[in-house]
């Protein structure tokens, strides 16, 4: 038994476990993809079997604790960091057994006390006389592998046994022939609601569509349509007239009322709203239920097919729900008591309520589209005396008594508000100290002097300065960033163009943007095209150019293409398939927005449902909306009020649309409009004398009003003068290029003491320093102009952390050189990822679920990662191609490079995996604090997940007997990097999910994808062999 014991919670078996656990997860995310969340969860997520395989790899992860005896005193922070996966586990534990979710639906007006479960339920009543009793049973069901459920329910008069025959996922009735059965039409029924039916009518039988009924041979009462089948042909009458039109030849006629006319096949008949077509009738005919897609989507119905019986009597019944769907019972009568069925969510009711006082949708002006919305609600406890107003919108949530109410969607009249409820309050403390400690080991492991990650630190010092600069290279080359130029086919010499000089003098003009906030025009013109475009200019021009034309030229710049396409299906939705569109595209020959029904379908999807589409489709909707508020000047706040108590400024159109009795000077009232006829004469002439002239009568009329509230010339003078320089955009390539230089020559020099490096080396010192200078400066003038510390946003955050970087290489540099030239490099790539932060400011009251500081850590630790998991796999790369060439055994230098490099690759991985690890686990705080679920198997969280499980093998390879070695450790760090790929290309194209690109048919695997794995395969195979004759050599 000790040796079962011993072999099952083996270091070798939790090895094998945690990959077993990576292959399960990962091959879930293709059984979610084809057959939905429901299949994925009752096969893997939620199975007793995967259960099962977690508590073996805990009790594996406890044994080893105790083998290697990490809880020792020198071991802790290791020990800390193990620990925390158990407590994690734990966390999920409480989460899967006590937590749930749901959803509260209240209108204005209105206080509820109960939520709509996630969960699906089977609820079975039973009716004996006055006696009623209630079975409940949570229930998953999937659309691939065996539904199980029977369950014996102990009624007074007698047990009846519920087991299920079979479920259908989308169910719908399918025509098919049978002798036995009778005569059946399907109808195509619009009811004068535009929503289409498909519906069959049974010889005998009446169905109400809209105001009339559909009687096949029964009822012949007013509004009633009127089948019979005689002489094998169908008939129909009506009490109205109808026109008639075969779609055949498109004849038509009008057929009069109280009379029977032929019923044909493929003819449109139409009457009072109602449109009607029969699409086929078949006289020996039955319905069947069947699937009509194998993949559970939300909004389809499903259905159980139910064996009942009781005392012998049994009876096969189909009940009909689904999941997010209120259960709607059905009766049957069994052994003389009435059985009441009901399949889908139910209603759990709370020990409080929240009245909704006041649901408030924002849209942008001139728009259809919400900007922002939120519910004014009032906490009612009479059990403690609780009565207070809260506000719920998005990123601010409701705690209360355990439960957690985030802003979710709302109703399509906008007069209720739908709230996703989360009631788990120690799962997550449990699973958030798990996080804690988790990020808290790992860091700590990287300066616990007795730790696996510093005692390899220690044997890297005694590397060679040709292999130290041999890895620098290496990581230089892995994180060179690609350049990539776009084009653009329309006629540039047809947009105007503002004189720079004019351009330069109306940048310096106020604005107040809608957080209140008084600034430079030249900085909203640097956020207006950064938001619509992601470009710092457009066609030549810069962005006050840009913005001054948009805004003086609009029936020019409508047709231009200035606005960002961020998803393929947004371009297939207005037929552009470029990365630019311009803002016609969007709307149709009669003006329709194009996007506004999908639109108004991911704005009341729960964000917790909203995939990477709806995200984008948002996004892109938010730049459009800019675009119109530059057109129609809403966004040119531009004229403070001359009643110096109120700080409110107005724009042009606010002064148009204001009033009759709100007094308005004749200056607001004509600058704008003479203005714009001022300019185009300008750039018809030339001369820019008069609308220059005109602008100094702007700033006149602002310092008179506005001084009170407008920051000082000097600090005008400082913001413009940051935007121009675009300090830190510039510094990314300068630090990258710099380093890269400095490497180089550092390399060179080592290769051969006697060349002499001092000039291009100081001067690549000379550039990073000065460099760091501009860096300081810039982060003391956005200092400056802010007036608070710039760390206070993501992208502020990412540039001091910069800054922090590069404070840490000239404080070291004396020490080691390569210091400077590695965090120089360094220093770009945060740079290179703030820049991503700054090309989506916030320019609109547009409240996201994806403004969120945790957001921006995570994805910055997780895209971080990926570059040291990139520079590991280069890195075992090369080693494999060094155990090729030293296939003899007989070179010394190559051997110590294969054995200090493989260090270093340990190392580099090292650090990747700690990175990788708490970026994904930062993006469970984010999704709970947003919409109230840590952890949603989303196939992108999944593949992080399994990245994380297959790096923690190949690092903990060397304890498992018949994986050690360097050929085995750097074979797995270049094979490992293929769950990376798949995370972040993967998953975007072949897979469904939140944060997926995937729509239809995935795109077909690139062909340089075979060719590296063939090349992989054939360095693999020749560094086995290498390796294995310089063992033996």
């Amino acid at each position: 038994m000790k040796k079962i014991f011993d072999r099952l919670f083996s270091t070798g078996f939790a090895g094998l476990y945690i990959l077993t656990f990576a292959i399960a997860i990962g091959v879930a995310t293709f059984i979610e993809n084809d057959y939905g969340t429901d299949t994925a969860q009752k096969l893997v997520y939620s199975a007793k079997w995967f259960e099962v395989l977690l508590l073996l790899f805990s009790i594996a992860l406890v044994v080893n604790i105790f083998k290697y005896r990490l809880f020792r005193k020198e071991k802790w922070s290791v020990f800390l960091f193990h620990i925390s996966i158990l407590i994690i586990f734990f966390g999920a534990l409480i989460t899967r057994y006590t937590g749930y979710e749901g959803v509260m639906n209240i209108r204005e007006g209105s206080a509820s006390n109960r939520i709509l479960t996630n969960d699906a339920w089977l609820q079975t009543s039973v009716f004996d006389g006055s006696q009623g009793l209630l079975f409940e049973n949570k229930v998953l069901f999937g659309s691939w592998g065996k539904n199980n459920f029977a369950k014996t329910y102990r009624t007074p008069q007698a047990d009846i046994n519920i087991q299920l025959a079979e479920f259908i996922p989308n169910a719908v009735e399918e025509l098919q022939e049978d002798p036995e059965g009778g005569l059946i039409m399907e109808l195509v029924v619009s009811a004068g609601d535009g929503q289409r039916r498909d519906i069959f009518l049974k010889e005998g039988e009446t169905r109400l569509m809209g105001t009339y009924f559909l009687a096949f041979d029964s009822l012949e009462e007013a509004n009633v349509i009127q089948f019979k089948y005689e002489n094998d042909s169908l008939f129909f009458r009506t009490d109205e007239a109808v026109n008639s039109m075969q779609m055949s030849n498109m004849a038509k006629d009008t057929l009069e009322a109280d009379v029977f006319h032929p019923f044909n096949v493929r003819t449109l008949y139409t009457f009072l709203g109602i449109n009607l077509v029969m699409k086929s009738f078949n006289p020996k005919a039955s319905l069947k239920l069947v699937s009509s897609s194998l993949k559970v989507t939300t909004g389809q119905q499903d259905a159980l097919r139910l064996k009942l019986d009781c005392k012998g009597e049994t009876k096969e019944v189909v009940v009909f729900g689904a999941k997010g769907v209120e259960g709607s019972p059905q009766e049957f009568d069994l052994c003389g008591q009435r059985v009441f069925v009901a399949y889908g969510s139910k209603y759990i009711d709370l020990p409080f309520s929240l009245k909704l006082n006041d649901f408030q949708l924002e849209r942008y002006p001139g728009s259809n589209s919400p900007s922002s919305y939120a519910s004014e609600v009032t906490l009612l406890d009479a059990a403690k005396g609780v009565n207070k107003p809260y506000r719920i919108f998005m990123n601010n949530v409701l705690n209360y008594r355990g439960f957690r109410f985030f802003q979710s969607s709302y109703d399509p009249d906008e007069k209720g508000t739908l709230l996703s409820v989360n009631h788990d309050y120690w799962g997550t403390m449990v699973s958030y100290l798990g996080y804690f400690l988790l990020a808290l080991g790992m860091i700590l492991t990287l300066f616990s002097k007795n730790s696996r990650f510093v005692s390899l630190v220690r044997k890297v010092e005694g590397l060679s300065g040709k292999t130290a600069m041999i890895a620098g290279l290496v990581f230089m080359l892995g994180t060179m960033p690609a350049v990539m130029s776009a084009k653009t086919t329309f006629p540039v010499d047809s947009i105007p163009v503002i004189d720079k000089a004019h351009a330069d003098t109306m940048s310096r003009i106020l604005v107040q943007d809608f957080k209140g906030r008084i600034k430079p025009l030249h900085t909203v013109a640097s956020e207006v095209v950064r938001k619509i475009s992601r470009k710092q200019s457009l066609y030549g021009q810069n962005s006050m150019q840009v913005l001054l034309s948009m805004a003086v030229f609009p029936d020019v710049w409508q047709d231009v293409p200035l606005i960002k396409l961020t998803h393929p299906k947004i371009g297939a939705l207005i037929g552009n398939d470029g990365k630019l569109a311009s803002f016609v595209e969007f709307f149709d020959k009669e003006g329709r927005y194009l996007l506004s029904a999908e639109l108004e379908r991911a704005n009341q999807l729960k964000p917790v449902d909203r995939g990477t589409y709806e995200k984008e489709l948002i996004k892109v909707d938010e730049r459009l909306n800019v675009c119109n508020y530059v057109f129609s000047s809403a966004l040119f706040k531009i004229f403070p009020r001359e009643d110096t108590t109120d700080t409110h400024w107005d724009s042009p159109i606010d002064i148009s649309q204001s009033p009759p009795e709100v007094p308005n000077n004749v200056f607001t009232q004509k600058f704008y409009t003479a203005y714009v006829g001022f300019v185009r004469d300008a750039v018809r002439t030339g001369n820019w004398q008069e609308a220059n002239g005109f602008t100094h009568l702007l700033v006149l009329y602002q310092h008179k009003f506005g001084k009170h509230l407008a920051p000082s010339d000097r600090k005008i003078r400082y913001e413009v003068l940051y935007n121009k320089t675009d300090v830190f955009s510039r510094l990314m390539k300068i630090y990258l290029f710099a380093g890269f230089f400095l490497l180089i020559f550092l390399l060179l020099r080592l290769f051969n003491a006697s060349w002499n490096m001092k000039m291009p080396i100081r001067a690549g010192f000379a550039v990073i320093l000065l460099a760091f200078l501009a860096h300081t400066a810039g982060l003391l003038i956005r200092w400056y102009i802010s007036g608070h510390a710039p760390w206070s946003n993501a992208y502020e955050s990412l540039v001091y952390i910069a800054w922090a970087s590069m404070l840490a290489g000239v404080i070291f540099m004396k020490r080691s050189p390569l210091t400077l030239a590695a965090t120089a490099i360094l220093a770009s790539m945060v740079l290179m990822v703030a820049g991503l932060q700054m090309m989506d400011p916030e320019l609109t009251p547009l409240v996201p679920v994806l403004k969120s500081y945790w957001l921006s850590i995570h994805v910055s630790m997780i895209v971080a990662s990926y570059g040291f998991l990139a520079l590991g796999a280069l890195m075992g790369l090369l080693n494999l191609i060094i155990m090729i060439l030293n296939y003899k055994g007989d070179n010394s230098n190559l051997k110590r490079t294969l054995k200090e490099l493989t260090y270093i690759n340990e190392m580099t991985i090292t650090i990747g995996v700690f990175m990788l690890s708490i970026g994904t686990f930062l993006g469970g705080v984010w999704a709970n604090e947003s919409w109230g679920r840590y952890w949603g198997w989303d196939a992108k969280e999944t593949w992080a997940l399994v990245t994380i499980l297959i790096y923690a093998f190949v690092l903990h390879m060397r304890l498992i007997p018949g994986y050690r070695g360097r050929y085995a450790f750097n074979l797995a760090s270049v094979v490992a990097y293929g769950s990376v790929v798949m995370t972040y290309f993967g998953v975007n194209y072949y897979l469904s999910g939140l944060h997926s690109y995937a729509t239809g048919d995935p795109v077909p695997i690139p062909t340089f994808v075979y060719y590296t794995l063939a090349v992989i395969f054939v360095i693999g195979t020749g560094a086995y062999f290498g390796h294995r004759n310089a063992e033996k050599a």
